[in-house]
């Protein structure tokens, strides 16, 4: 089992600003996959579906490097 806290500053195009909080628990699959890698990869998919959708300009400049 693992769980997790985050607060996250969003700054959105109009300049605006918003603190969001995530909890996340995550319990692992007997037969299936693990809390770890739950936890690491279904949050990397919906952040890479983000970027490419265009959703998270930051982020995507962050990535570029």
């Amino acid at each position: 089992m693992i769980i997790m806290h985050h607060e996250i500053g969003v700054q959105y195009q109009d300049g605006t600003e918003e603190l969001r909080k995530v909890d996340f628990t995550v319990y692992g699959q007997p037969s299936g996959y693990s809390a770890m890698a739950a936890s690491v990869g279904f949050p990397t998919a919906i952040a890479t579906k983000m970027v490419l959708d265009g959703e998270c300009v930051g982020v995507e400049a962050v990535i570029a490097g």
